[in-house]
C-alpha cells in the first residue's frame, strides 16, 4: 500500500535557524490536527523585518474553537502565540479604526481551505491602502484635552521634583507615557500608522525630521527631568491647534 504524503506548505522565508524551525515544527503540529481549516503567519516574521528576540504570530483557522482563544507558549526558545477562530468576520473589520497598519495586510498564508484567510488578507490590504481617516472635529478635541492633561501632570511632576522627594521611577514612566500618547496623537493627526516601539525613531526620522531628536531626547532625559516629554506634548498639541504656555516660561 502506498503511503499519502502530505504536502509541505509553502513558508515565510527565515533566516535564522530557532525561528525558522520553529515555524516549520508548529505548522506541522497543527496540519496534524484535522479540524485547523487554516494557518497564516503574520507580525515581524512575515513582514520580513524580524530579529532574534522576535516571536511568532500564528492565526489558526479551527473549527472545533468555540468563539476565539489565545495560547502562548515556547517551542525551541521562540515565543509562539496562536490566535485561534472557527471564523473571522472580515467585514466587520471595515468598520474598525486602525491605528496601526492592519497587521494580515502583510500576513503569509500558509494554508486556507475554506478561503478565510486569504478574504481577510485583501481586506487589511484594502483598508491600509486607503490609510487611516482623518480626524473628526470631536476627535481633535479629544486628543486635544487628552494632551493638555498630560501637560498638567508633567508640570505638577515638575514642580514636584524640583522640591524633592518624588519617585524617580515613577517619573520617568509618566514620562514615556506622556511621550507615547502624543506620538499616537501625532500620527493621527498625519493619517499614518502607527510605528512600533522599535521602529518609532526611524520612522519619525523618515517623515518628521524635525520631532525625531525632541521625541529622542524625551525618551533617554533621566527620570525626574520632564521637560524633554513636556516639549514633544506642547509640539504636537500645536499641531493639533491646541496652545500651551509651560514651555515658554
Amino acid at each position: 500500500m502506498t503511503q499519502r504524503v502530505r504536502p509541505v506548505p509553502s513558508l515565510p522565508p527565515i533566516g535564522l535557524p530557532p525561528l525558522a524551525t520553529a515555524l516549520r515544527g508548529e505548522v506541522s503540529d497543527l496540519l496534524d490536527v484535522p479540524t485547523t481549516l487554516g494557518i497564516a503567519v503574520f507580525g515581524s516574521v512575515a513582514r520580513g523585518d524580524y530579529g532574534p528576540a522576535s516571536d511568532i504570530e500564528l492565526q489558526v483557522i479551527d473549527s472545533a474553537v468555540d468563539g476565539h482563544e489565545t495560547r502562548s507558549f515556547l517551542r525551541g526558545g521562540v515565543f509562539i502565540h496562536e490566535h485561534l477562530a472557527a471564523r473571522v468576520d472580515v467585514e466587520q473589520r471595515r468598520l474598525e479604526r486602525f491605528r496601526v497598519r492592519p497587521p494580515f495586510a502583510d500576513a503569509w498564508v500558509v494554508i486556507d481551505r475554506d478561503g478565510q484567510l486569504t478574504r481577510l488578507r485583501e481586506v487589511d490590504r484594502e483598508i491600509a491602502a486607503a490609510g487611516r481617516s482623518p480626524l473628526s472635529d470631536e476627535e481633535s478635541a479629544d486628543l486635544r484635552r487628552s494632551l493638555t492633561s498630560s501637560l498638567m501632570d508633567l508640570e505638577k511632576r515638575f514642580v514636584q521634583d524640583e522640591n524633592g522627594g518624588e519617585d524617580e521611577d515613577a517619573a520617568a514612566i509618566l514620562c514615556h507615557e506622556a511621550v507615547r500618547k502624543a506620538l499616537s496623537a501625532f500620527y493621527a493627526k498625519a493619517r499614518r500608522w502607527e510605528a512600533g516601539p522599535k521602529r518609532v525613531l526611524g520612522d519619525l526620522e523618515a517623515f518628521a525630521p524635525d520631532l525625531a531628536p525632541m521625541v529622542r531626547r524625551a525618551l533617554r532625559s533621566g527620570p525626574g527631568q520632564p521637560v524633554e516629554a513636556v516639549a514633544v506634548l506642547d509640539r504636537v498639541l500645536r499641531d493639533l491647534g491646541g496652545r500651551w504656555s509651560f514651555v515658554e516660561k
